[in-house]
């Protein structure tokens, strides 16, 4: 009986090993199949890589993947804290009032205009700063 038992778990973890190794086999077909479909968007002056995620949707490229958007989503919002949809609202309100080629052409310039400016004596990216959504409004050209 213990004999029967030993083999019946030996066969349970090549059965389980064979499923792993089925369902890397698949995610990495998955993985070849969407870098033959990345398309190239130029953004502000650069070409950024944006592959197709599982659903369709282009997403920035995270480690030769597409990026989840959940997990992008908190790092986008985080600076902006509570007025997150209202700076939102403003931004896609100025990009939407300049034709695309436009905008890809003079991005920086309008970012410039509204950019939070850094409290005098501080350094970094990681600066806390002001956005005030005025400036976004009267960035429009």
């Amino acid at each position: 009986m213990m004999a029967r038992s030993s083999l019946g778990s030996h066969q349970w973890r090549e059965t389980e090993s064979s499923i792993w190794k089925r369902e890397a086999r698949e995610r990495q077909a998955r993985a070849a199949e969407l870098k033959h479909r990345v398309q190239t968007i130029r953004l502000l002056g650069r070409d950024i890589p944006v592959p197709p995620a599982e659903d369709g949707t282009l997403r920035i490229e995270d480690d030769g993947k597409a990026a989840s958007a959940r997990g992008v989503q908190p790092y986008i919002n985080r600076p902006f804290g509570d007025c997150f949809p209202e700076a939102r609202a403003a931004m896609e309100a100025l990009a939407a009032s300049v034709p695309p080629e436009e905008l890809n052409r003079v991005g920086l310039r309008l970012y410039a205009r509204f950019r939070p400016e850094v409290p005098e004596g501080t350094m970094g990216w990681g600066a806390k700063k002001k956005l005030r959504l005025e400036r976004i409004v009267q960035a429009r050209m």
